[in-house]
């Protein structure tokens, strides 16, 4: 068959009978799930997914717990290694850490992976890297892992759990050089 020319009669009718499978299968009482519908579902879940990672970052940024609320499920658990579980005793995490920290921050998230991928429930990863100025306005550097569920909650995307694994947090002006070789001989 040549590029953009239509199939053969009896090629046709290969697909109509693989739709009419489709349809077969759903008067049988089988599960049908038309692909393409699975598929954009799936896609629309992993865009969620990075724009909550941008929004969680923005919203630390911000320092604005309004912004963390609407992205979070009612029963979010959030660990750092210490955990909070519910909405408000994760707010509370939130508010102490940036009162502890007023200085302005800034949360870059790259390398956002789908571990598993399905329209209502996903597993992701992502690095982040955060800058910031220490107490004494001392330059600060880190980076690290988030691991996150999302999942649909009333019609939209929620983060349902985080771990914030934070792998180095250092005085930019002391380099990462050594803290890295520490790492390394862990």
């Amino acid at each position: 068959m040549r590029p953009g020319s239509l199939p053969a009669p009896r090629e046709r009718r290969l697909i109509v009978t693989r739709r009419q499978a489709w349809s077969y299968a759903a008067d049988v009482g089988e599960a049908a799930v038309d692909p393409i519908e699975e598929r954009v579902a799936r896609q629309e879940a992993a865009e969620a997914t990075r724009g909550l990672f941008a929004a969680y970052a923005d919203a630390n940024d911000a320092k604005h717990l309004g912004q963390l609320e609407a992205i979070f499920a009612p029963d979010v658990v959030v660990s750092t290694p210490a955990t909070w579980s519910g909405l408000a005793q994760v707010l509370g995490f939130y508010r102490q850490a940036w009162a502890s920290s007023p200085l302005p921050s800034r949360h870059f998230v790259s390398n956002v992976a789908m571990r598993r991928l399905e329209p209502d429930f996903v597993e992701a990863t992502a690095y982040f890297l955060y800058v910031t100025a220490g107490a004494d306005e001392r330059p600060m550097i880190g980076w690290g892992t988030y691991r996150t569920t999302v999942v649909s909650h009333d019609g939209r995307y929620v983060i349902a759990t985080l771990d914030i694994a934070m792998d180095l947090l250092v005085d930019a002006r002391d380099g990462w050089g050594a803290a890295m070789s520490a790492l390394a001989s862990r």
